[in-house]
């Protein structure tokens, strides 16, 4: 949901030290980058959380691309690091007795 991501993102965003939850933004990052990542402010609406951008001409772009990049983060972010660990070892090298060796020529 991009609310619980934009929460996320902007609380990030007030971390001060690189740790858990910092944002790490490119050395080339200038201030209209980051404007755009602080462009939106939560809102209720119907009862119901939101964000608007600040003002209606703001550029947003830098917290959308923030947004997808946390989203597929959860989505395809490995639960189980020993899991990921295991499946990626190499699988044992079999010994097959009838096998041989044959040269491939692209010459036929």
């Amino acid at each position: 949901d991009t609310v619980a991501a934009k929460d996320q993102i902007l609380s990030s965003m007030t971390i001060e030290k690189p740790g858990p939850g910092f944002i790490h933004l490119p050395q080339d990052a200038d201030q209209a980058f980051v404007e755009q990542i602080l462009s939106e402010r939560p809102v209720t609406k119907s009862g119901r959380r939101a964000y608007e951008k600040h003002e209606a001409d703001t550029r947003n772009e830098g917290l959308d691309l923030l947004v997808y990049c946390f989203c597929a983060l959860e989505i395809y972010a490995p639960r189980d690091l020993d899991a990921l660990v295991e499946a990626r070892k190499p699988a044992p090298q079999l010994a097959l007795p009838h096998a041989r060796r044959v040269a491939w020529r692209p010459d036929g």
